[in-house]
Order: structure tokens, then C-alpha cells, then sequence
């Protein structure tokens, strides 16, 4: 299996569930790069494979590599290749709901203090988030993930990620990885994807549940079912109350994400209906 790991989305849980089922994933090491930074970690490969195992080096080498280490759980937290190898690989791509995955990669805490509207920790968090989304490259971010790079390194590629801007052509291109992902799993339906990765990959331990790490946490609770009041709506109502321009400026900067996500919860439901 071949993960899209969406920074923030749960990679972390789909790790622990495929080490629980015994699958092999690639071995850590433990370089000064490796140490710092997202590799080796999460089974991400590790960082001297870094442009193979993320696809750079073309598709054939990319399933050589998960063949000659005998990977059964490869994940790529980085923007994906143009060119993959579909018939060697069984891709599972990851989405999360825009507005979550925006709030926890810039640090905005949902606390109780949102349901009652506390003004200066409105304040004080919209300031983060406006910040957040220029300066950390959050807009559209899965759309632009997906899309796909055809630059020859990862460092150039992780380059172009942060700098560039979404298209409609994007939202399309990544929306045709998607259609051609074996699974397609949403981050906050974790604890409704174990049959499917049951039955269309085999794994032995599925039990989103049991897991106690912090990405898994994200989608347990109120979080998991498509239709509770999760904290993440609470803090949209009190944005919409107190300072709607800035929701209408978050909504427009994850507009493309959010039409990707649509796409991706009718393919997770449609998998679901057809179990």
C-alpha cells in the first residue's frame, strides 16, 4: 500500500494500524535529516530514499524500491509524482475537511471558549489564522498535494508546493488521482474506513478505536460521524457571528479543497454502499 499522507490527516493512525497487521514499512534510520525533519517517522521512508520512494525517480523505480525492502506500507507526505505506478502499487489517498485541516496546521485550538464566543480569543486566533494561511502555503493545500509534480527532485518539488497557487486545473487533475486511488479514506470517517481496508487490502487489524496517538484522536468523538455538531462547525459559527469577512477569506482559500473533499466523501460513501 502506498499512502497520500496529507500533513495533519491521520497518517500517523493508518502507521500504527498497518504495523498492527503486520505489514513491513520502511525501516527508520537515524541521520542528522532523518532526525529533523518528517522522514523515518510515520513510515515515511527514510531520507537518503527520499526522491525514490516519493516517486521522483519515475514509477518504475518507485515500485522497485517498496519490492527490493519488501514494503507492504509506504507512505509520501509530500507532493505526488505526475507519473505513478498504478498496476504495481495500491495507492489510498487521504483527505481531511478543509476548514479542520487548516485550523490544526496553524495552531488554532478548538477550545470550549469558542462555543461561547470569548472575543479576544477570537481575536487572537484569527490573527494566527490569517497569518497561517500566507505564510505557510494552506491555500488549497490537498488540491495543490495531488496535482502532482514533474520536477525531478523532492526538494524542488516541496519547493514548488509552497509557492504555487491552485487551478481549476488542479482540482481536476487531483481529482482524477483520486478516481484512480484504490481507497479514498476522510479523516474525520476514520472510524468507518476498517471494513474497507479489510476487504480491499487484507489487513488483519482495523480498529480505528483502539489507537490512543494524536492523529487519531482527530477523528474520534463527536468527530467522526458526517453529521455532529463538531468542534471545528462550533468555531465556523462563532467566526461567521463575529468577523464573517474572515470565514468568507478562509472559505475562498480552501474552496478548491473543499470541492475536492465533496468528491472524496461520495467515492468513500459509494465504497462503503458497495461492501
Amino acid at each position: 500500500m502506498y499512502l497520500i499522507h496529507i500533513h495533519k490527516a491521520g497518517g500517523t493512525s493508518l502507521c500504527s494500524l498497518a504495523l498492527r497487521s503486520g505489514l513491513c514499512t520502511p525501516p527508520p534510520t537515524l541521520t542528522l535529516q532523518d532526525r529533523s525533519s518528517w522522514f523515518s517517522k510515520n513510515c515515511n521512508p527514510a531520507w537518503a530514499d527520499r526522491d525514490v520512494a516519493s516517486g521522483y525517480r519515475g514509477g518504475q523505480a518507485l515500485a522497485a524500491y517498496t519490492q527490493r525492502l519488501h514494503l507492504g506500507f509506504v507512505a509520501n507526505e509530500f507532493a505526488v509524482p505526475t507519473q505513478m505506478p498504478w498496476d504495481s502499487l495500491d495507492v489510498v489517498s487521504l483527505v481531511r475537511d478543509p476548514l479542520k485541516l487548516t485550523l490544526t496546521v496553524c495552531g488554532v485550538t478548538v477550545l470550549p471558549e469558542w462555543a461561547s464566543f470569548n472575543q479576544s480569543i477570537l481575536a487572537r486566533h484569527l490573527d494566527k489564522l490569517k497569518r497561517c494561511l500566507e505564510e505557510r502555503g494552506m491555500r488549497d493545500y490537498q488540491v495543490r498535494r495531488y496535482a502532482g509534480c514533474d520536477l525531478p527532485t523532492w526538494a524542488e518539488c516541496n519547493t514548488a508546493l509552497e509557492q504555487s497557487a491552485a487551478s481549476e486545473a488542479d482540482l481536476n487533475t487531483a481529482i482524477n488521482f483520486l478516481s484512480r486511488s484504490r481507497l479514498v479514506l476522510l479523516t474525520e470517517r476514520f472510524l468507518e474506513a476498517g471494513p474497507l481496508l479489510a476487504r480491499a487490502l487484507h489487513w488483519a487489524y482495523t480498529d480505528f478505536g483502539a489507537l490512543r496517538d494524536g492523529a487519531a484522536k482527530l477523528a474520534f468523538g463527536t468527530t467522526h460521524s458526517a453529521h455532529s455538531d463538531t468542534p471545528s462547525r462550533v468555531l465556523e459559527a462563532a467566526i461567521a457571528k463575529t468577523d464573517p469577512a474572515a470565514l468568507d477569506s478562509l472559505r475562498r482559500a480552501t474552496a478548491l479543497d473543499q470541492r475536492l473533499h465533496d468528491y472524496a466523501l461520495k467515492r468513500f460513501e459509494h465504497d462503503l454502499s458497495a461492501l
